[in-house]
């Protein structure tokens, strides 16, 4: 089932990717039809930022949000660049907005072999994450964990309640 949204912000839909320009569906308006950053809750406790992805990702995939809503699929390397903590639940290419999930129960990208209910590490695969801890100086990533374990790595089930990293 879908998440609903809660929040009293008509016309949110977190299965769409929006452009940046759609000039032809709203000509009398242009721009993001959401301002980025803007926040909405969702039934079961859920949580979703709106963003602007850097680069593509998978729907899943952990993303590093910076302060003006700009994300990218999280690494080791750009992690620290990383304001905020979202899962897009659908994959988006270059330059487009959507809503990344950051609270709630959600669907995330594992490395192979990850645990259940254990601390969760960054990786150097954009937008992995994984509970291996020695694997290329990861860092960890607070507030978040895999509900059952995975083997074979790809999409598993997350329970996040405020993800953040440890600032240094």
């Amino acid at each position: 089932m879908a998440d609903r949204v809660l929040s009293n912000i008509s016309g949110v839909d977190f299965a769409k990717a929006y452009a940046a320009i759609d000039v032809d569906t709203t000509p009398e308006n242009p721009g993001l039809p959401f301002k980025v950053l803007d926040v909405v809750l969702s039934e079961g406790g859920g949580e979703y930022i709106f963003a602007t992805i850097s680069g593509a990702c998978s729907a899943g995939a952990c993303c590093g949000i910076d302060e003006s809503g700009n994300a990218r699929p999280t690494t080791t390397a750009n992690v620290t660049a990383s304001w905020l903590f979202g899962w897009p639940q659908i994959a988006l290419t270059d330059g487009q907005s959507a809503w990344f999930k950051r609270r709630g129960k959600l669907t995330g990208i594992v490395a192979d072999g990850s645990t259940a209910d254990t601390q969760l590490y960054t990786t150097t695969t954009a937008g992995t994450i994984s509970t291996d801890a020695s694997t290329g100086d990861p860092v960890a990533i607070e507030g978040v964990v895999i509900t059952t374990a995975v083997s074979g790595g790809g999409a598993a089930t997350l329970l996040a309640s405020w993800p953040h990293i440890e600032e240094a």
